[in-house]
């Protein structure tokens, strides 16, 4: 009959309604996936470009470690010549410069020599017999 299908066609309609509403939703919740993976993609980025500056760091102060570890080699600590940095296993050279550093300061200290005694007073000048000519002698 004619009120039944006034009813279906209204019950049709709520629910292409409420599927209108669902698709909105659903859009609106795509849009907020789609800017938060814009922004992760945005901090991913910053996070790739910061590992790189801090390669490059790593590298340039490696870099100065040798360069400083080959400076500091070439003073004689007591007898013994410090070992260059080139003729150290790499397990050696892997090593935090801090710790080179320390090793060294330690080295030092033990292969230092004892402190020389104290040198005798030299003896107090002469007179030059030779003459009156002004001159001493030592």
């Amino acid at each position: 009959t004619m009120t039944e299908i006034v009813t279906s066609v209204q019950r049709v309609t709520d629910i292409i309604g409420e599927i209108s509403a669902a698709a909105g939703e659903q859009s609106q919740g795509i849009q907020e996936v789609n800017e938060a993976v814009t922004q992760l993609d945005q901090a991913t980025q910053q996070n790739a470009a910061l590992v790189e500056e801090s390669a490059a760091a790593a590298e340039s102060l490696k870099e100065q470690s040798r360069q400083l570890v080959a400076l500091v080699t070439t003073f004689n600590v007591g007898d013994a010549r410090a070992e260059p940095y080139a003729a150290r296993p790499a397990a050696a050279a892997a090593r935090a410069p801090a710790a080179v550093a320390q090793q060294t300061i330690q080295k030092a200290r033990s292969s230092a020599p004892a402190p020389a005694p104290a040198p005798a007073p030299s003896p107090a000048p002469t007179k030059a017999t030779s003459g009156d000519d002004g001159w001493e002698s030592f």
